[in-house]
């Protein structure tokens, strides 16, 4: 008996099935990565998918918000606006009645006409009131009210040809103080819908 061929024969069946195993282990290593890679690829790709849906329905979101609050500012901005013209109004032909400076007292003729010009004004003024109403804050209605009231009480006091220079003073107080808080109100308001870049 051949002891060489022998250990030779067994030599080369271990290294032939470590080499065949290890073919086959390679093989099925390889094979099975692929499998995984294709796997993982997949769930990649829904996932990837699935997040750009998501992105593309949270800036539909933003883009719709942006819009709204948008429109909502320049619709309040043109409230406030419109019924500030109107005070405005109001505002010039109050002060021509009761001006602060001494010597410019009105004719007749022209504290009449500007009598009925403050009952026109202050008429248009609640008009564009009413109108944008629902535009405005609460509070800024409120004071923008408030003139109107007290414009409303000088008239009725300027009608009535009231020589009680009390009266006068106290609706003058309560007009130039209603007509401060509106234009405070506003610009408050104006400056919190402001949107300021960050630092």
């Amino acid at each position: 008996m051949d002891w060489r061929a022998i250990i030779q024969g067994i030599a080369g069946g271990v290294l032939g099935g470590t080499a065949a195993a290890f073919g086959v282990s390679k093989f099925l290593g390889k094979w099975w990565i692929e499998k995984q890679k294709a796997k993982y690829s997949t769930q990649l790709e829904e996932l990837k998918n699935n997040f750009e849906k998501e992105l593309k329905r949270v800036q539909a979101d933003i883009d719709r918000s942006i819009f709204v609050t948008h429109a909502h500012f320049d619709t309040e901005f043109l409230a406030m606006k419109e019924v500030s013209q109107g005070l405005a109004e109001v505002k010039i032909v109050y002060r021509r009645l009761n001006p602060k400076e001494v010597g410019k007292e009105l004719t007749e003729t022209e504290r009449s006409e500007n009598i009925q010009r403050l009952e026109t004004v202050n008429e248009n003024f609640l008009e564009r009131l009413e109108q944008w109403a629902a535009f405005l804050e609460p509070e800024i209605y409120d004071e923008f009210d408030h003139c109107h009231s007290g414009a409303d009480q000088e008239l009725n006091r300027l009608r009535t040809n009231s020589p009680h220079e009390k009266d006068k003073t106290i609706n003058a107080e309560y007009f130039w103080d209603s007509y401060r808080q509106v234009c405070q109100k506003i610009r408050d308001r104006l400056r919190s819908l402001s949107v300021l870049p960050r630092a």
